[in-house]
């Protein structure tokens, strides 16, 4: 059988030349298949590999946080490009005074709005979609979430959007009016 905790993603079937001993064949696969991943069936005949729940863990871990670099340069990239359409506008209000600091508090306020909306609908849409794929994977598969755990997501979606809007805003105060 497969490891406790393991998932079998894929199977292997060895063929060996008569008259090779089982020793041999079970330093070849203790060998070749070894580590946390593989398992040897007792008879060396064949071999599955099965993810653990910490490879899986593993897989999972990385995956969502390359998930969130993207989506974060996603977000800087939609905020500087909203900035730069703004140009104009901005170097009128450094013509009449604005510091840098106030033109980030206007344009922060802005993000921070757009992020106190879009965030709650975001993670709403991913536990939709999470549900809706552990359903097309397998009807029995449930999806159990705790429920302090969609507060918290909700904030560190905050977080995750004012800290890609940070970069765009820091560009507003270096916006002179003959910039613009």
């Amino acid at each position: 059988g497969i490891a406790p905790g393991g998932y079998p993603i894929a199977s292997y079937y060895i063929k060996y030349k008569p008259g090779v001993s089982d020793d041999e064949i079970g330093q070849f696969t203790d060998s070749t298949f070894s580590g946390p991943c593989w398992y040897v069936d007792q008879n060396y005949n064949s071999v599955i590999l099965a993810l653990t729940d910490s490879a899986i863990l593993l897989l999972v871990t990385i995956l969502g946080v390359a998930l969130v670099v993207m989506a974060g340069m996603g977000i800087a990239n939609a905020f500087a490009v909203n900035l730069a359409a703004r140009r104009r506008q901005i170097g009128m209000m450094r013509a009449l005074g604005a510091t840098s600091r106030q033109l980030r508090r206007i344009y922060g306020r802005e993000a921070l709005v757009i992020a106190l909306t879009t965030a709650p609908a975001s993670v709403a849409l991913a536990y939709g979609a999470a549900w809706g794929v552990l359903r097309l994977m397998d009807a029995s598969l449930q999806l159990h979430v705790p429920p302090a755990f969609l507060p918290l997501d909700v904030v560190l979606s905050l977080i995750c959007v004012m800290l890609a809007a940070l970069a765009p805003l820091v560009d507003i105060g270096r916006i002179s009016p003959m910039q613009a």
